[in-house]
């Protein structure tokens, strides 16, 4: 079943912000990990923060890959991701602050592409 988040960035209630912690948090399995040294950072060698900045760096461009990113202009920006049998997406709108989010057309929309077949619901 693919799996929805929406969210509006003028939802004063609940930061957005949560909505991408969670999305991130459901692509960690399909990125490379990231590593960091035991030591406190603020005793890591010059070898140790080039590693860590390539390490980031790999996990930023694999993110990008494994992403499709919509902006819809006046709208929000949606992120996609797609696996075998997995489909996770990111519906992000400027308004519809906390309640009102799902009555906006364009939420309708992806809903509908989302869940509905021509047979009824997937």
């Amino acid at each position: 079943m693919p799996l929805l988040i929406i969210h509006a960035e003028d939802d004063w209630e609940i930061s957005h912000t949560h909505s991408d912690a969670l999305f991130d948090a459901l692509l960690e399995p399909y990125l490379p990990p990231v590593f960091s040294s035991p030591l406190s950072p603020a005793s890591w060698s010059a070898q140790q923060w080039s590693e860590h900045t390539a390490q980031l760096v790999s996990r930023r461009e694999a993110r990008g890959s494994l992403l499709t990113s919509t902006v819809i202009p006046n709208f929000g920006l949606m992120d996609e991701f797609k696996a075998p049998g997995e489909q996770i997406t990111l519906l992000k709108t400027f308004t519809g602050s906390h309640n009102e989010i799902c009555y906006l057309e364009g939420v309708q929309e992806v809903i509908r592409m989302m869940f509905f077949t021509p047979e009824g619901l997937r």
